[in-house]
């Protein structure tokens, strides 16, 4: 029988002494409060391995456990006991720098153990304690943390329960000290001891202690759902979660994107192949711009030197015409200076009054006449005695002499003017015909070369008018046309090729399409056939292991000691039963000794009896049956093996034919974006000349209308200029005859002014010789009247005389100026009309030259313009020129990162600016494609960053992918060019190898998920049977105690309310449906679904439950009539008095510990403090349930009432040291014999028959 026997503590609660409590029996330690009774009853759960730190927590009041148990190097703690065989062993406990170790000892307690000088009290070093007692021919184990020796002293389970255990040595070490030195029997375990005794410790007896205590049962015989579930990876299912999200992110997302990463790069490859065409044009054009600007040039010199040359021809004319002009300006001055000089004369003499003064001389001689009449009258008068009669009558006579005279001389006179006038009048009569037949002639001679400008300014306006009616009904000009017929056709034909390029890419997908299909096809199968493989190989692993089993397993063991397993176990156990490690087999004595049955037919077991022989021998019964099965198993791998090396052949040979067509597309693809990019140039070329075209058009129609407007304004203003002629001719002969006219009037009239002068001058010397005759007669009259003189008369004579002679005097002072004017009037005033015919005769001359010179300047411009015109467009054509070099070497410069191909040719009529407009679009769509691929690449790339994506094949490979485009780019800018046929090519088919990875790794995490669910539900029966069974013994035991009726304790499984369970078994259903689908499925959505919440339950920590939380435990009892049910502490410490709740909590944790211990033949010691909170009757009666059912009792109380210490054969007194360090042990002896002892031990054999 196992049990603890003894504790000994050596310089530990004793300070530098040593105390030994004995343990068989019941122990009983008194002592007042505070004294240390609790440190001692502690020492109960660290024998049966309760961690020392769970039984004294350090703390700011506490010490830890090291220092309070164990303060000294030179303390030590004891305990002595039998195994489960009754070996005495002991274990030690010592310190260990600043904790605490133990070690176990093959030997009962003796101080020639520790001491080496027991009567000095000399203690062996802690470091030297194992040789110290290996050289007493003892065996003593190495130092063993608190976990070691748990496992140890509770398990005698050869290899199993050491899962916590990672050292290797450390595991063969308690292997191997197990059977020594463990309290359990072989093959058993008291896993949950030290929980026991700890509940009875803490916390008044809690359902804590309950639950933990149920739990270490529970694990003698289920696995624990915390190592069956922990050992579901959380990682696994995140693994599981990520690999299928980023194969979904794939598929939905990044396939198409990766398509379009592609496609942009082949239009950017496109583009840039267009860019290098355009380039090698651009270049070709630079030559052409050269050779074309060396020909402008030249033109542009002929045209310089043909305008010297005619400058020159021109120059003699103009000087010729200036020379003429000039002359005839002269001519113009002269004869004006002629005109101005007579008319300036005239009228300076009319200013002078030339005309009174030649009338004056003209009446020169009638005054003289008169002055000498009077004056020879006024003689007479004065002279008295002549002939009055006689006077009168030779005055009156010489009057009329004197009249006659002047009479004649004023006809002869005014005869010959007349006859010179008549003569002027015929002279200018013909001067001015020959005058005016001239200028007609002069002016048919201009109006004929006018009008013939008329004509063919007609026919030019006629020519432009028919001309633009043309254009008009046009669209493009000819010439363009032809040109847009050209590029049409270059168009057609390379829409031709791209429909021929298009056909061959549909045709390369349909097959593409057709091989995916093949290929999805053979991976099924491959599929297929590496899951047979993986399972033939798995039974052939299986079979190996049962072959070369060893004797650690079951089936080693049976086939090394038990002869006819063969024909009994065999038939029973499953393989994977016989394959464990962990069960401890050992004979039966029956079988140990020979007795039994081994051979028979029939077998017992668990009283059962069974008929075996019509269960056939499986083949693990017999070597050679699983040797054949073995070998048939690697025959079929090796089937496998070849059929999985033809499906490799053939995906070889479809990945060839992959590889072959994604080249063939390629450059299919490559042909048809060439071809399309040719197309798009040429589109874009005809797209630029008809643009160009109706340009030049409606330039040329604009042109058209302005030739048609200025030929229409050239002859409207030629009709005008011939109005403005005919005007001119009209006016010119207009005047010459108006001038003509009027000079020849103004002779006329000068000859009627002559005529009227002589008549009035005839007449005035008619009335002058009246009136002196009428006066001579007055006077004669007068005189005859009166025959004297009259003093008036001499008075009027003299003032006549006077007057006569101030006119004589004024004409006698002119009389030069007279005969000078009468000269000019002669000889120069009949010219002034010849003067004036000359003058406009000049002037019409003057309007002819001028009219020559602009016509000759008109007929220079127009040569001059028209050459202005050709140096213009040679300019014009050399800025064109020069502009399309400057735009072609901007070109070249643009592209100075793109090669020119040199396979690129001229296109004809393309430009420069077409070029560049092509090259500017492509450089924006290249532009905006890069933005785009480098948009479309950053989301491939990084879409796989975010959380855990980043680890999952498709990430890593993507990144892989992502750094050697990296590495192999130039610009970090261009890296999704090198990757994005990288990731085309090569993700398919690592998308898809993956699948069937992820398919695989989905049905793995998934079968092993689903036999954890079932290790939980085996887990579940297994609480509904211990719970029957603890209340069982439960109502069994407190049977005893009338205050306590119709208990009950109950346990309810909670498996199937946890938190996952629900989860678990959606995941279970969702698998099933999945694995009903077939092989190659991906899995569903519902089953991701589940996946996704079994995921977070394992992140949760749902998954990380133990035994305790998969049950509830509550009590229920009847007291005082009423029913109490307790589910929590507070309902427990309620449930009845304190006494009894005490009592049942006891006897509880009693009856979980008859079910830990089971049928083993083990003696445990239950601590109990607070001993007197009990009633002695039930104190006593409780320690008698205790010892009847293989549990004593260390109790621990301040006094001791007699009664009581009498159930204690072995009593302690715990008292304070005189010096007050520390406390000592005394042994209290109770010799005295005492009258109630004999009814007490009636009473008491009494109440044990009752039991």
């Amino acid at each position: 029988m196992s049990q603890l026997l003894k504790i000994v503590l050596i310089d530990s609660l004793c300070a530098g002494a040593k105390a030994e409590l004995v343990m068989s029996g019941n122990t009983s330690l008194n002592g007042t409060n505070g004294i240390g009774k609790s440190s001692f009853l502690k020492l109960i759960p660290v024998f049966y391995g309760a961690a020392p730190g769970r039984v004294i927590r350090a703390g700011a009041n506490k010490q830890s456990f090291a220092n309070w148990y164990l303060p000294n190097a030179s303390s030590f703690i004891v305990f002595e006991y039998t195994n489960s065989e009754g070996q005495p062993r002991c274990a030690v406990m010592h310190r260990s720098g600043e904790s605490y170790s133990y070690r176990l000892v093959s030997s009962t307690w003796k101080p020639e153990l520790l001491y080496i000088d027991p009567a000095a009290g000399l203690l062996v070093p802690a470091a030297e304690l194992q040789g110290h007692i290996l050289r007493m021919g003892v065996d003593c184990s190495p130092e063993l943390q608190p976990m070691h020796y748990r496992r140890i002293i509770q398990y005698n389970t050869g290899n199993a329960n050491l899962d916590a255990v990672d050292d290797l040595s450390r595991r063969k070490m308690i292997q191997t000290l197990r059977p020594s030195f463990s309290l359990a029997p072989k093959r058993k375990d008291f896993g949950g001891i030290d929980n026991v005794t700890m509940a009875m410790l803490e916390s008044g007896h809690t359902f804590e202690g309950i639950k933990s205590t149920m739990t270490e049962i529970l694990q003698q015989d289920n696995d624990d759902p915390s190592q069956a579930l922990q050992s579901i990876s959380g990682h696994a299912f995140r693994s599981l979660i990520d690999n299928h999200a980023g194969l979904q992110i794939y598929e939905r997302e990044l396939k198409g994107r990766i398509s379009e990463l592609d496609r942009l790069r082949e239009q950017y490859e496109s583009g840039t192949r267009q860019l290098a065409n355009h380039k090698q044009r651009a270049l070709l054009m630079v030559e052409d711009l050269r050779t074309s600007q060396q020909l402008n040039s030249e033109a542009m010199a002929d045209v310089t030197r043909e305008a010297s040359e005619y400058e020159e021809t021109t120059l003699k004319q103009r000087d010729a015409l200036a020379t003429e002009r000039g002359t005839i300006a002269s001519d113009l001055r002269e004869a004006e200076l002629q005109v101005k000089r007579i008319e300036d004369q005239r009228a300076q003499y009319e200013r002078n009054g030339l005309e009174d003064l030649l009338e004056l001389d003209a009446r020169s001689e009638e005054l003289l006449a008169q002055r000498d009449q009077k004056q020879q009258h006024l003689s007479q008068l004065n002279q008295q005695g002549i002939d009055i009669r006689l006077l009168h009558e030779q005055r009156t006579q010489a009057a009329k002499d004197s009249a006659t005279d002047l009479r004649e001389k004023t006809r002869c006179r005014t005869d010959a003017d007349s006859r010179a006038l008549l003569a002027r009048k015929e002279a200018h009569d013909r001067y001015y015909s020959a005058l005016i037949e001239d200028t007609r002639n002069n002016q048919r001679i201009e109006m004929d070369e006018l009008q013939a400008r008329q004509q063919a300014g007609v026919a030019e306006h006629s020519r432009q008018q028919a001309e633009l009616r043309l254009l008009q009904s046009l669209t493009v000009l000819p010439e363009a046309q032809s040109e847009l017929n050209a590029a049409q056709a270059a168009i057609t034909e390379q829409r031709a090729v791209c429909d021929e390029h298009k056909a061959a890419c549909k045709a390369l997908e349909v097959e593409d399409k057709q091989l995916h299909e093949a290929q999805a096809a053979l991976a099924a199968s491959y599929q297929g056939a590496e899951r047979r493989r993986e399972n033939l190989k798995q039974n052939q692993e299986e079979l190996v292991a049962q072959l070369n089993a060893s004797n650690d397993t079951l089936l080693g063991f049976l086939r090394k000691n038990h002869p006819s397993w063969t024909d009994n176990i065999a038939r029973l156990v499953p393989p994977r039963v016989l394959m464990r490690t962990d069960l401890n087999p050992s004979l039966h004595t029956s079988l140990v000794n020979g007795e039994g049955n081994s051979t028979g037919a029939d077998l017992t077991l668990y009283g059962v009896e069974l008929t075996l022989s019509p269960l056939s021998a499986p083949s693990f019964a017999s070597d050679e049956d699983i040797k054949a099965e073995i070998a048939s198993l690697t025959d079929q791998i090796q089937a496998c093996d070849i059929e999985l090396n033809s499906l490799k052949k053939q995906h070889s040979a479809f990945e060839d034919r992959k590889r072959q067509l994604r080249q063939r597309e390629s450059k299919a693809t490559q042909a048809l974006s060439q071809a399309e990019a040719e197309l798009a140039s040429r589109s874009d070329l005809l797209t630029g000349i008809h643009e160009r075209a109706r340009a030049q058009y409606l330039e040329q129609l604009e042109i058209q209308a302005c030739g048609t407007n200025e030929a229409a304004e050239r002859l409207k203003q030629i009709e005008e200029e011939i109005h403005t002629l005919r005007g001119d001719h009209g006016r010119h002969l207009l005047e010459l005859r108006t001038t003509g006219e009027l000079a020849g009037k103004d002779i006329l009239e000068e000859h009627e002014q002559l005529l009227e002068s002589s008549r009035l001058a005839i007449q005035r010397i008619d009335e002058q010789l009246k009136k002196e005759l009428d006066q001579l007669e007055a006077d004669k009259a007068t005189q005859l009247r009166a025959a004297g003189i009259d003093n008036s008369v001499n008075c009027r004579l003299e003032a006549e005389i006077a007057a006569l002679g101030r006119e004589i005097k004024r004409w006698t002072d002119h009389r030069s100026i007279i005969e000078s004017y009468r000269l000019w009037k002669a000889n120069v005033l009949p010219e002034l009309g010849n003067r004036q015919a000359e003058l406009i005769r000049w002037e019409g001359e003057r309007d002819r030259i001028n009219r020559a010179i602009e016509e000759f300047e008109r007929a220079r411009q127009a040569v001059i313009a028209e050459r202005n015109i050709r140096r213009k467009a040679l300019i014009e054509e050399g800025n064109t020129l020069a502009e399309q070099m400057t735009i072609s070497q901007r070109i070249v410069g643009q592209l100075n990162n793109v090669d020119a191909n040199p396979e690129a040719g001229r296109l004809q009529n393309q430009k420069a600016e077409d070029i560049e407009a092509q090259v500017s679009a492509l450089r924006a769509e290249r532009e905006g494609i890069h933005k785009r691929a480098r948009a479309t690449y950053h989301e491939v790339t990084t879409r796989y960053s975010r959380g855990s994506l980043q680890q999952t094949p498709h990430g890593g490979e993507i990144d892989q992918i992502a750094a050697q485009a990296r590495q192999a780019a130039e610009d970090y800018e261009l890296a999704w060019l090198h990757a994005s046929k990288g990731l085309r090519e090569h993700m398919d088919n690592f998308h898809h190898e993956q699948r069937g990875k992820m398919i695989m790794q989905a049905q793995s995490l998934a079968i092993k998920l689903c036999d954890s669910s079932d290790k939980l539900d085996i887990l579940h029966k297994s609480i509904l049977t211990l719970g029957r069974q603890a209340t069982a013994r439960a109502q069994a035991v407190l049977g005893s105690f009338p205050p306590i009726q119709k208990f009950e304790f109950r346990v309810t499984s909670r498996i199937h309310n946890l938190s996952f369970w629900a989860d678990l078994a959606n995941f279970e259903t969702q698998y099933r449906r999945w694995h009903e689908m077939g092989d190659g499925f991906e899995p569903t959505a519902l089953f991701m679904d589940a996946v996704h919440r079994i995921e977070r339950q394992i992140r949760e920590g749902a998954f990380g439950t133990d035994i305790s939380k998969c049950f509830d435990v509550s009590v229920a009892c009847v007291d005082q009539g009423h029913l109490k049910v307790a589910n929590n502490n507070q309902d427990l410490v309620n449930i009845s008095s304190d006494g009894l709740t005490k009592i049942i909590v006891s006897m509880v944790f009693v009856s979980l510990f008859e079910l830990l211990r089971k049928d083993a033949n083990f003696q445990m010691v239950i601590p109990l403090d607070e001993a007197l909170e009990l009633s002695p009757e039930n104190y006593i009666a409780l320690v008698d349930l205790f010892n009847q059912r293989g549990v004593s009792m260390l109790a621990a109380f301040p006094g001791g009432a007699p009664e009581l210490l009498k159930q204690f054969p072995n009593c302690y007194t715990l008292k304070r040291r005189a010096t007050g360090n520390g406390i000592e042990v005394r042994e209290y002896l109770n010799d005295e014999s005492d009258p109630l002892d004999d009814l007490n031990a009636a009473l008491a054999e009494e109440m044990e028959t009752l039991a």
